[in-house]
């Protein structure tokens, strides 16, 4: 522990000599400058100089200067930028990380619960009430579906209510 204490006091001594001397240190700011990153409070990263590439600032930036980019611009005719939100009242800011698009969304299940198998029904069922669009194009799939559920007798009341309909619907089914 005392070694650790040393090495920083004689480590940040230097640093406060060198200065002190005048002698410049690598990676200091120009004078009148705050390095990028430092002198801004929390944070950090915030202010840091960002070079375009190419001539092109990267995605979330603005250019601000020929050799610089940022990602907090000015208000524009008193409103902030397209994609920017406002950040400050005189100051706008992109994002940090762009929003995701609908079509990356694919979220994962949490749910975690014990799987319950249910069993096919002991005895037949008959089903009093229903309301099917059958006819000749789909009665072999739904008898399909009512043996898969052992559904026995199923009443349809979607027959109509004139009895030439409803004469109609029961002559398809009987065949």
């Amino acid at each position: 522990m005392r070694t650790t204490r040393r090495i920083l006091l004689c480590g940040v001594g230097a640093l406060v000599a060198a200065l002190w001397l005048g002698l410049g240190v690598e990676g200091t700011a120009e004078p009148g400058r705050a390095a990028a990153g430092q002198g801004r409070g929390r944070g950090g990263s915030r202010g840091a100089v960002i070079r375009p590439v190419g001539g092109k600032c990267p995605v979330g930036t603005a250019m601000i200067a020929s050799d610089q980019c940022s990602r907090t611009v000015p208000l524009l005719s008193g409103e902030c930028p397209p994609g920017t939100t406002l950040q400050r009242p005189t100051s706008c800011m992109f994002p940090k990380f762009m929003a995701p698009s609908i079509l990356d969304y694919c979220p994962r299940t949490t749910l975690v619960v014990a799987e319950h198998v249910v069993p096919p029904a002991k005895y037949p069922v008959i089903d009093i009430h229903s309301h099917l669009r059958a006819s000749e194009l789909n009665l072999e799939q739904t008898i399909k579906e009512m043996d898969a559920l052992c559904l026995q007798i199923l009443v349809n009341l979607s027959g109509g209510s004139q009895p030439d309909q409803v004469k109609g619907r029961v002559d398809s089914i009987t065949g």
